[in-house]
This record gives structure tokens, C-alpha cells and sequence, in this order.
């Protein structure tokens, strides 16, 4: 079921291409938070699924064990399929996968920092034993080139010294935010959707993350379990990218994505920087996409460490760049609400990430059919 609507998607964009829909000069990329079918306050800790976890258990063998003697009595095979019903061992299964999940991500960030720190204070102490081993020879009498000064300490010394301190103190940091972290609660109903904030408040499901061309065409549909948007940006960029070249191989043309646009939420040196279109990311609200740049007239500084994202700040600061950002809205927050309110899509019907996603995605290919007949374009032969 989930590869047929996944292959329905790829068609009715296919068959929108054909049509001549698809203006990808210009692409917009957002997220929204739909619904899950399942209570917001069904979600628990890893203490109470432990707690009640024995008694499912015990109480679905006692069922089995009673059905398997009815049978048996009775003279009948028993049934492999019926013989849990309910499914509850399978979601407890899924319960405690999603629990060891999020627990590795929650400490991976941990673990990586404390690799850099580990790094950064090799980094030091090596310099440091460079430094001794040229005294000393210089002690000695064998040392050839530049001499040392045994009581002044490089500015190289210093700054790979500090590098090293942050990094450390950075591990700190994460370590105390990480035991200040409420415990991981995971929902019964349904273990792969998320506790997710909205501007309604909190909701029970999932981040859409969709891409849409200049003419209203979702090139992209995908339903994450990540609440945020930010490291989602390259992974719906590139898959953008992908469904133009779709669109390219079945009509022989050369369309290109020129610009993409996206709001504050995907603002990062790393999304700034990797390879791909170009792209406006909002360094703050639509509002006031300059306030990092107050109107001074004068460009900031490229910061050797935040190149892109100085360059990017620069670009915001230009009347032309600012107008084109401001288009983003106008693409893709229409979009959304065709999609919530037209399709009806503001809880998903079925559970699970895979389900939620091919159900976002039947709900693309629908509005992509409506809008290619309103339209009146008039799809070419393959």
C-alpha cells in the first residue's frame, strides 16, 4: 500500500510536468505539524511502560495459552494469526525501540562534543610537546632554525589552549542540560509520533516538511518525526532536486531549480553552506529579515568562521533579496492550508511515521491533480 502511493506521488508529478507545471526558478520550502491519531496524554515514561510491561506480557500468554487448549479440545489448528489479537507484544516492542531511539539521540550530542574536546585538548598538548621537545634540543645544543623563548608562550599556544577550554566547558554545558531534560515519554497509540509545539499549542504527531514550486506544484511531501525544521533543510532540498530531474527524464527538458526559499526555522551555517540551488534562509522573522544588519548602509565583515551565514545577513540587507524572500509566504503557506483544510488533512487516519507519510503524500498527489485541472493544463503524451 505504502509503495503504490508512493509510486501514485511520483505519477501525478510526472504527469503535472508533462502538462507544463513546475516554474522551479523558484522553490519553497516549510514545515507543518499535523495531528496523529493518537491522545496527546498517551504518552509515558520508560518507567511506567516497564511497570505494566510484565502484565501485558503474562496476561496475553494466559490468553493464548487459554485459546490454544479451546482449540485444541475442539480439534482445530490453531491459528498463528490469531493468536494475539490485540498486538500488544509487537507494540511494546515498538515501544521500547522508539525509547532506546530517542535515548541515543538525546545523548548523541553528548558523545560527538565530547569527541571535538577530546580533539581540541590533543590539538594543545601536542603543540605543547612540540615546543619542549625544540627547548630542549635547544638546551642541548641541537636544535637548527628559529629559537625559543622558554618564558613567552605562543599565540598559537594560547588560542589552541582556549579552543580546547570551550570545548570542554561545552561538554559541561551539555551534560547539565541533558540530566535537566524531562524523561523520554513515548505514546502508546502511536510510539513514532512526537510531542510537537504550534502556534495552538501542543499537538500529538508529526513534521510535514512539503516544497513547492513557483506555480503551487508539491515537489516534495514528507512526514518527519523531527519537531524542529532546521536539519531537515538538505534532506527536502535534495529530494526537490530529484523530482525536478523526475520531471526532466519524462519530458526531455532542462528545467533547473534557480533559488530556494525558506524561513528562520532552517537558519544554519550548515544549510547555508552545503552544495545545492541557491538560497534565502531568513536570519530572523519575515518582519524584519534585517535585523541582524541594522541600516547602517555598510556590509558586515565575512567572519571566518560563519562565512555563510555573514554573506547571507548581507544579502537580506538588499531591497531586491529582502522583496524575493518575501514571496516564500505566498508559495507555500497556501499550500499547507489546502492541504489541512481542502483535503481535510489536520489529523492523519492511520498510524505510525511510514503510514503518516504515505498518506501525506496521497493527499500531495490529490491537491496536484486539483490544481493541474483548475488550471486548465492539458497533459502531453509521454
Amino acid at each position: 500500500m505504502r509503495g503504490a502511493l508512493s509510486d501514485l506521488f511520483a505519477q501525478v508529478l510526472v504527469v503535472c510536468g508533462r502538462a507544463g507545471m513546475g516554474q522551479v526558478d523558484l522553490v519553497a520550502i516549510d514545515g507543518t505539524k499535523i495531528a496523529a491519531n493518537a491522545a496527546l496524554d498517551r504518552s509515558r515514561d520508560l518507567a511506567w511502560y516497564r511497570k505494566h510491561a510484565a502484565a501485558f506480557l503474562k496476561e496475553a500468554s494466559q490468553v493464548d495459552e487459554a485459546e490454544d487448549a479451546a482449540e485444541a479440545a475442539a480439534g482445530e489448528p490453531a491459528d498463528p494469526l490469531l493468536r494475539d489479537p490485540s498486538g500488544r507484544r509487537e507494540r511494546i516492542r515498538q515501544v521500547l525501540e522508539e525509547f532506546n531511539n530517542r535515548q541515543a539521540n538525546q545523548t548523541l550530542p553528548v558523545v560527538e562534543a565530547e569527541a571535538r574536546a577530546r580533539q581540541a585538548r590533543a590539538d594543545y598538548e601536542a603543540l605543547v610537546a612540540a615546543r619542549q621537545a625544540g627547548i630542549q634540543a635547544q638546551r642541548q645544543g641541537n636544535h637548527i632554525g628559529r629559537s625559543f623563548d622558554p618564558d613567552l608562550v605562543p599565540k598559537r599556544h594560547q588560542a589552541a589552549l582556549r579552543r580546547a577550554e570551550r570545548a570542554e566547558k561545552f561538554v559541561t554545558t551539555l551534560r547539565e542540560r541533558l540530566t535537566r531534560q524531562s524523561p523520554v515519554r513515548v505514546n502508546q497509540t502511536d510510539p513514532q509520533s512526537k510531542i510537537m509545539k504550534t502556534r495552538q499549542g501542543w499537538v500529538q504527531g508529526y513534521n510535514c516538511q512539503i516544497a513547492v514550486s513557483a506555480d503551487g506544484l508539491i515537489l516534495v511531501a514528507q512526514a518527519t518525526t523531527q519537531a524542529t525544521d532546521n536539519a531537515q533543510f538538505i534532506p527536502i532540498m535534495t529530494k526537490a532536486v530529484e523530482a525536478v530531474d523526475l520531471i526532466n527524464t519524462t519530458t526531455g527538458q532542462s528545467r533547473q531549480i534557480r533559488t530556494v526559499l525558506a524561513d528562520a526555522g532552517y537558519y544554519s551555517e550548515a544549510n547555508l553552506a552545503a552544495p545545492g540551488p541557491d538560497r534565502i534562509i531568513a536570519a530572523g522573522k519575515a518582519h524584519n529579515i534585517t535585523a541582524n544588519n541594522p541600516g547602517t548602509g555598510k556590509p558586515r565583515p565575512i567572519n571566518e568562521r560563519n562565512t555563510a551565514s555573514t554573506a547571507m545577513i548581507n544579502r537580506l540587507s538588499d531591497p531586491d533579496t529582502a522583496t524575493l524572500y518575501k514571496r516564500r509566504s505566498a508559495l507555500i503557506e497556501p499550500i499547507n492550508a489546502h492541504l489541512k483544510d481542502r483535503r481535510g488533512l489536520r489529523v492523519f487516519a492511520r498510524r505510525g511515521q511510514p503510514a503518516a507519510h504515505s498518506e501525506l503524500r496521497f493527499a500531495a498527489a490529490i491537491t496536484n491533480l486539483m490544481r493541474l485541472r483548475n488550471t486548465g493544463y492539458q497533459p502531453q503524451p509521454a
